[in-house]
């Protein structure tokens, strides 16, 4: 499903740091947590995205829901780095929270293949904010199948 494109000026606004670009597709819930960016790169694919004041909580930090669907989506880069199919199920998910996130903070996560079978996918990655280590993300995904191109 296409992605709403992003408005003028607001990648600007985001300041994603290099090599990011704006993920074209999202789902329709990617689209209200977003706008999430993506850096394919075989060495260090990554996905993040910068605090605005709708991610907060009442306690004025990221909302933990926020941080979990990042975590979720780092399946996004490995996806596109590893060739898998468009549709990754997610199987299972443990989150550890250990630092507050911030409004104006890049938030990213650059996830790790830990095993990979014929159809299940292990993986981990660490949610940074500004670089500092915020979650910790184990996530388990079915591989899915590929889509005919036309």
């Amino acid at each position: 499903m296409p992605g709403a494109p992003i408005q003028a000026g607001e990648a600007e606004a985001d300041n994603p740091p290099p090599g990011f670009v704006p993920l074209s597709e999202s789902s329709q819930s990617e689209l209200l947590s977003g706008p999430y960016y993506v850096r394919i790169d075989k060495e260090a694919p990554a996905i993040g995205f910068r605090v605005q004041r709708r991610h907060l909580n009442r306690a004025g930090m990221c909302h933990g829901g926020v941080l979990a669907t990042l975590a979720d989506m780092n399946i996004t880069p490995i996806s596109r780095s590893e060739d898998l199919g468009e549709v990754n199920p997610t199987i299972s998910m443990t989150l550890d929270y250990f630092a507050p996130v911030v409004l104006g903070q890049w938030v990213e996560a650059q996830p790790q293949i830990l095993r990979r079978t014929r159809n299940i996918l292990f993986s981990r990655c660490v949610l940074t904010a500004d670089g500092v280590p915020s979650v910790n993300a184990s996530v388990v995904y079915k591989i899915g199948r590929k889509r005919d191109r036309e």
